[in-house]
């Protein structure tokens, strides 16, 4: 889980003029920060200035899981720079020239900080760099009633033939082609590793991303799984894929999606599931919050009496449809939650309310908004009624479900068994991968936490990205 910032960042300053002629930002600015108990806060700003006097700038904080926070009022003057973040009550205004930028950090205090001109390319060493071995086209197309049109690439290998062919689908939320995070770009490396070995890929941006139009909050992943069947009716058409081996590698809810997809169409040869769940969403959902609130409770009676509220609630939205009926279910398990538990402060606690405000309906709705909302979207709300076995049950195609031992995502241990335990059910094709010392990002790591991506100069494990090949070329 993403935990919420409460930041100011004010950056001023005295320079000694040094840096001459200002020149427009560009790339990326890393600052940390000492904080108090010798805690610190690594900032990484982007900046990208196309006019004299504003630019496009982002901001990512990887100890929060924040991510290309998009800045407003980028603002530039001299050489003297601006910008802020509302939602965070972020703002930073200081000096600049195109290497370093200067100032004062201010949180609870204020910090001397001093951001310096990074060479992102040294820090991805496996983004891959111009000339390819092979041919890569820029690609679109519209699906069949034409009112969503896909962008993407195409990289096929140079020799002459048709090739076999895989489509990347990507994780929740709105990726583009590359599946980008944290500026590694994990579908660029797979799609170079596997051109050069003689398959063909297509990647491709989500809906509303990049060159894709279509984008809007109502989506699901059942309409995620509709975009990769127009993808391979796509490939079909072009005469280097060799279309009776064309198959999916799905990434977290990519393999979702390709096994929906899969369920529709008997052109799918076969799929790689890359840290994809085989649990039930409403399962898998209740296993990462634990996981957050294990990491704030060691009291396994504590976190288990917030988890009965979750997983009653969960239970709601997955059984009533009517908005209204569906508020005020949930509101009167909360109400009996509180009661149950007035006497646990710690469980009071962890959940976050304050018990003298059960009476107050103002306040039990608020709180119930901030936290019940987001899971009454579309997206989510699909997402919690999520069944594989449905899917998975019907799928008579070799696949291969591979999971890292440090994902904090979707658990292996938990994962994996239910791969096995639906291929011995249902005389499933599933070869099953579990990798030492990977997150959920297929990184080569101690601790598979969120907030350790941007640190890891791995995009993908090399052995991977070979079991990957190995195991498609073989079928």
């Amino acid at each position: 889980m993403k935990k919420k910032l409460s930041l100011i960042i004010i950056l001023t300053g005295i320079f000694v003029n040094v840096y001459g002629r200002c020149e427009p930002l560009h790339g990326l600015y890393e600052a940390k920060i000492l904080l108090p108990a010798n805690d610190t806060l690594l900032l990484v700003l982007e900046i990208d200035q196309k006019n004299t006097d504003s630019f496009a700038g982002y901001l990512t904080i990887p100890k929060y899981g924040q991510e290309r926070l998009k800045l407003e009022k980028c603002s530039i003057s001299g050489d003297s720079i601006f910008f802020k973040y509302s939602r965070f009550d972020i703002a930073f205004k200081g000096k600049y020239a195109p290497s370093v930028i200067e100032g004062i950090y201010s949180s609870g205090g204020d910090f001397k900080t001093r951001f310096n001109h990074i060479d992102l390319s040294k820090r991805r060493p496996q983004t891959p760099q111009p000339p390819f071995s092979y041919l890569t086209k820029d690609i679109s197309f519209y699906n069949k009633d034409s009112l969503i049109k896909y962008s993407g690439t195409l990289t096929i290998p140079e020799n002459k033939g048709k090739f076999p062919a895989v489509i990347l689908l990507t994780g929740s939320g709105a990726q583009d082609r590359d599946e980008t995070m944290f500026y590694h770009k994990p579908f660029f490396v797979l799609a170079d590793y596997l051109t050069k070995r003689g398959i063909a890929v297509l990647r491709l941006d989500d809906r509303g991303v990049g060159g894709t139009t279509g984008g809007r909050s109502e989506n699901t992943t059942n309409d995620f799984a509709s975009d990769a069947l127009e993808a391979v009716g796509f490939l079909k058409k072009n005469k280097n894929i060799d279309s009776a081996s064309i198959g999916f590698i799905g990434h977290s809810e990519g393999g979702a999606t390709a096994f929906m997809a899969a369920n529709r169409s008997p052109d799918i040869a076969f799929i790689v599931s890359l840290a994809s769940p085989a649990v039930s969403g409403k399962e898998l959902a209740l296993k990462q919050f634990e996981q957050g609130l294990r990491a704030r409770e060691k009291d396994t009676l504590v976190v288990n009496n917030v988890l009965r509220f979750w997983d009653k609630t969960f239970t709601i939205i997955n059984t009533t449809n009517n908005r209204s009926e569906l508020e005020a279910s949930i509101t009167k398990a909360f109400k009996e939650w509180l009661v149950t538990y007035q006497n646990s402060s710690k469980s009071l606690t962890l959940m976050g309310f304050d018990f003298s405000n059960i009476n107050n309906q103002s306040a039990v709705d608020k709180f119930l908004s901030k936290k019940i909302v987001p899971y009454l979207q579309p997206w989510t709300r699909y997402f919690l009624s999520y069944n594989p076995d449905q899917l998975l049950s019907k799928l008579k195609i070799p696949i291969l479900a591979l999971n890292g031992d440090r994902d904090e995502n979707v658990d292996a241990d938990i994962n994996l068994p239910r791969f096995k335990s639906l291929a011995e059910r249902y005389s499933l094709q599933i070869d099953i991968v579990k990798e030492k010392n990977l997150n959920h990002f297929l990184q080569t790591c101690n601790d598979g936490s969120i907030t350790k991506v941007y640190g890891n100069p791995e995009t993908i494990s090399v052995k991977v990205l070979d079991a990957i090949y190995k195991w498609v070329d073989h079928h």
